[in-house]
């Protein structure tokens, strides 16, 4: 196994945080590159991992963040869990960086024609190694990362835009493997099915209807409705909400919005009135129909 000392050239600036990481008069240290030989991905992959500060001082165990697209977010990782750990908000973390040799096919779940605008390109035509990668996360990296430094079995994913993505791949279909999950600004490309697909095969498995949780299709929907104002699609995933959770105001009052969105207000009226049988009480939903019903 390779290792490579990275170093950052210490050039007469004065740190007013002493405790930040390893260093000596000219140098600071954040970590280590490694190599680790794939049999599932068939090669050679690196990762970096930042030790904490205290690490070489005694022999506790210590929770572990993974983070995708680590050459570019290892520093700043490594960096706010030194800080934050240093005023006693989180535990300190061991972090692995995740490196990628093609981001856009290791992030990706399933394969797709089209980018996250859905047009069509060269990037999205090498997507869908998304299962590749968390097999070899869960199978090769975590026991590598185990058997090699004090990791305890905390772990935590995080990851940004198509890491995001991969965060939720890997929430809906291996929730046993991290105890948390950071998906930050998850870059939902059209083939977004593969969520509903998951729940179809699980139900399949054991013979029993197993719906995806509200709260992940709200969150969806409400990506589509208000980032992205794709209303159509948004108003598909609350459509699943108000089928499989019929009792849920919530579900019928994210509806009505997306319809309301759309321009079609009859249909926005139609699921305001329902989500207000469901919550008499909610005066913001009274006020919304009110108003629908004076244009």
């Amino acid at each position: 196994m390779k290792t490579i000392k990275l170093t950052l050239l210490f050039i007469g600036i004065i740190f007013s945080v002493e405790r930040v990481f390893s260093q000596t008069d000219t140098k600071i240290f954040f970590g280590d590159k490694y190599l680790i030989h794939s049999e599932i991905l068939r090669g050679d992959r690196e990762y970096w991992v930042h030790l904490p500060m205290d690490y070489e001082k005694g022999t506790k165990d210590y929770p572990v963040l993974y983070i995708t697209d680590g050459d570019e977010h290892f520093f700043l990782a490594s960096g706010l869990t030194e800080f934050m750990s240093s005023q006693f908000i989180i535990p300190e973390f061991i972090v692995v960086a995740i490196i990628h040799k093609d981001r856009n096919h290791d992030l990706t779940p399933t394969h797709c024609l089209t980018d996250i605008n859905g047009i069509q390109s060269d990037a999205a035509k090498v997507s869908g190694g998304g299962e590749k990668l968390l097999q070899f996360i869960e199978q090769e990296l975590i026991v590598q990362i185990e058997d090699r430094f004090r990791a305890s079995s905390y772990r935590i994913l995080a990851g940004h835009s198509l890491g995001g993505l991969f965060c939720t791949y890997a929430y809906l279909s291996r929730n046993i493997l991290f105890k948390g999950f950071i998906s930050m600004d998850p870059a939902f490309t059209p083939d977004i099915p593969f969520i509903l697909d998951f729940y179809k095969n699980v139900s399949d498995v054991y013979g029993m209807e197993v719906s995806p949780p509200e709260y992940l299709i709200e969150m969806l929907g409400k990506y589509f409705l208000y980032e992205r104002m794709e209303y159509p699609r948004a108003i598909e995933l609350f459509k699943l909400n108000t089928i499989n959770y019929p009792d849920s105001y919530k579900s019928f009052n994210f509806l009505a919005k997306a319809y309301e969105a759309s321009g079609d207000m009859d249909h926005a009226i139609l699921n305001y009135k329902k989500s207000l049988e469901l919550n008499p009480g909610n005066t913001d939903i009274r006020q919304a129909i009110s108003e629908l019903e004076q244009e």
